[in-house]
């Protein structure tokens, strides 16, 4: 008989908050799981998210709440999800934002993705509301220590835990898995320019880096390519000066369709990733799948994700950077080769061999 698991996804709504990453990750977890089909599963959900997670061979739960504020979330992951894992016999239950409940009535699993609330209080305290920070610092640090289990996304978040807890071989490292975009192979007429994801929200992003950056480019090269900039409506919050005939090579994207963001990044010469902080880091990923050359920051996990798949960089060193545009742009074989490489980079992220080291972390918890 197969053993009785849940994956709570109660919280996640897409396009809700901050959370949309986390929101795809647990789509497909669901979805390679069900297809895997060594399970029982059972998905703690809502009337928002069921479209996405109600695959075939899972159990559907729509957790009727109707008021859906940060004091019925609190209640929920603190006490009341312990309600469905008692009604419905749970064995182990997956926490996929990782905070589990206060006392469990199942084994848990806990995913944590990045520390970037710890980082923020760090680096970042004028952007943070402290209460609710302090808040969010203590239940992911005491989520991870009382779990049964918890797995990562990178080497580098288990570093950056174990300098908070001490490490007692409950802590595993699996990578997120990838799912490949498909081109939308448009007959590209338009001009050279660079792309960049970054936003005018949270600042690990670093949004003057990749101005500043941008800026030094503009400056150096007779004919520079334009930067089309991904996730920022805005460019009002920076303290930074750019002259107006920079300013109008800067075109600015807040929110677009999928289809769009695959035309925009795979037309780019260079795709541009200066993330200070990143628990894993997709959009390097996304621009390699669609052949295009990658420039990122070599902060936190980036290192890892990208390897020799791009140009790692410090996000300090503007004028390395510049000089990596360029080099990108005028040398056809330097191009290519980063293009090679990214394409054999994706294949460590595929999903269909992530899954099978998640179904044997599950396993080993059910045996225990």
């Amino acid at each position: 008989m197969k053993k009785k698991i849940a994956i709570d996804c109660f919280k996640l709504v897409k396009g809700e908050g901050a959370s949309i990453g986390i929101y795809n990750y647990t789509k497909n977890l669901v979805e390679n799981l069900a297809h895997l089909n060594k399970f029982k599963i059972y998905i703690f959900g809502n009337k928002y998210n069921q479209v996405d997670f109600d695959f075939e061979g899972v159990i559907f739960i729509d957790i009727d709440i109707k008021l859906r504020n940060k004091l019925t979330y609190l209640v929920w992951e603190l006490f009341l999800v312990n309600k469905y894992i008692y009604m419905y016999n749970i064995e182990l239950t997956i926490f996929p934002r990782g905070y589990i409940p206060l006392f469990s009535l199942s084994k848990t699993v806990n995913i944590i993705h990045d520390l970037i609330p710890i980082y923020y209080y760090e680096n970042f305290r004028d952007q943070i509301n402290y209460f609710e920070n302090f808040y969010i610092r203590h239940r992911l640090l005491s989520s991870i220590k009382n779990s049964d289990k918890t797995i990562t996304i990178s080497n580098y978040s288990k570093e950056e835990i174990l300098k908070y807890l001490q490490d007692n071989n409950s802590i595993s490292v699996i990578y997120n898995g990838y799912n490949r975009l498909e081109s939308i192979k448009s007959v590209f007429q338009g001009d050279k320019y660079i792309v960049a994801v970054s936003s005018d929200k949270y600042k690990h992003k670093n949004l003057l880096g990749i101005i500043e950056t941008y800026v030094l480019y503009h400056e150096k090269v007779n004919n520079p390519m334009k930067l089309h900039l991904l996730g920022v409506k805005s460019l009002s919050s920076l303290n930074f000066h750019i002259k107006p005939s920079i300013l109008n090579d800067i075109v600015l994207y807040k929110f677009i369709p999928d289809a769009e963001y695959i035309k925009i990044v795979e037309n780019a010469r260079v795709f541009l990733f200066l993330s200070l902080i990143e628990g894993f880091g997709f959009p390097p990923l996304e621009a390699m799948n669609l052949g295009v050359p990658v420039i990122c920051s070599k902060n936190t996990s980036l290192a890892e994700v990208v390897s020799q798949g791009g140009v790692l960089v410090d996000p300090n060193d503007l004028n390395y950077i510049v000089e990596k545009i360029i080099q990108i742009d005028v040398d056809r074989f330097y191009r290519d080769n980063l293009i090679n490489n990214g394409y054999k980079n994706i294949e460590r992220f595929k999903w269909e061999t992530i899954i099978h080291k998640y179904s044997d972390e599950i396993r080993k918890q059910l045996e225990c």
